[in-house]
């Protein structure tokens, strides 16, 4: 959802989570003392270098697993992919007009499609280090595993 909102941000001003502790959709699980972040938690963390960008306009030809958007904020660009397919990964690449330098990748994968935090399994699902990508001429080549959300960034 957060790639459609972003691909149409002519259109939506702004969009946000109402409601971020102990409901329906948390980012923050407390319970007592302890504290648990949602798989929420980390795609807005993988989000946020969306946050006062420009969207860059792509297209391409995926499988309709995929999702993604792609920004662009100073010298760098952020490319965040989601990979809806509960089995299989998919190759995609992306064109630069000069060599990228990589700057970062972080992913968030479930082991199956319900995986969640909760008190009893806090890390099912948290933020990683990516490495399924090669910059290769001018092509940034990523393969996505399914079940994911990835975001790369760039320097140009």
């Amino acid at each position: 959802t957060l790639n459609i909102f972003h691909k149409h941000a002519d259109r939506v001003n702004m969009a946000n989570i109402a409601q971020t502790v102990n409901v329906l959709q948390s980012m923050i699980l407390t319970e007592g003392e302890k504290m648990v972040k949602t798989p929420s938690y980390y795609v807005f963390e993988l989000y946020k270098n969306h946050q006062e960008a420009q969207l860059v306009d792509s297209y391409g030809t995926q499988q309709d697993t995929i999702s993604y958007t792609i920004s662009k904020k100073n010298n760098e660009v952020t490319i965040s992919i989601c990979n809806y397919a509960l089995e299989n990964s998919e190759d995609l690449s992306f064109s630069f007009e000069d060599l990228p330098k990589f700057k970062e990748a972080n992913y968030i994968v479930g082991d199956v499609m319900d995986a969640h935090n909760d008190f009893d399994q806090e890390e099912q699902v948290s933020l990683k280090a990516f490495t399924n990508y090669e910059v290769k001429d001018n092509q940034l080549l990523v393969s996505v595993p399914a079940m994911s959300v990835t975001t790369l960034t760039v320097e140009v």
